[in-house]
């Protein structure tokens, strides 16, 4: 009876290791998906700041020395305000994370 006791316990442990390991593989899985997910994720994360960067550019914000009256004009103050929010929005989203 003992050993019967023992096969059923030896049987049940390597079925807890057997289900373990068959979980790390999913694991691995699921990482190997978030790699991808990141590396899509990185590329446009990159392009972004391509395009704001060629935007400062195009502003005048690239050379700041420069007096740059482009933004001065009030007609364009709403302009202005959504440029702002944008920057803002895009400055703290790089900073919370």
């Amino acid at each position: 009876m003992a050993e019967v006791a023992g096969l059923v316990t030896g049987f049940v442990g390597l079925a807890g290791l057997f289900s373990t390991c068959v979980d790390c593989f999913k694991l691995i899985q699921v990482y190997r998906s978030r790699q991808d997910d990141f590396d899509l994720l990185q590329t446009m994360l990159d392009n972004q700041q391509f395009q704001l960067m060629a935007w400062g550019r195009a502003c005048g914000f690239m050379d700041l020395p420069a007096p740059n009256d482009t933004f001065d004009d009030p007609l364009n103050a709403a302009r202005n305000e959504r440029i702002e929010q944008t920057l803002e929005a895009v400055q703290a989203l790089l900073t919370d994370t």
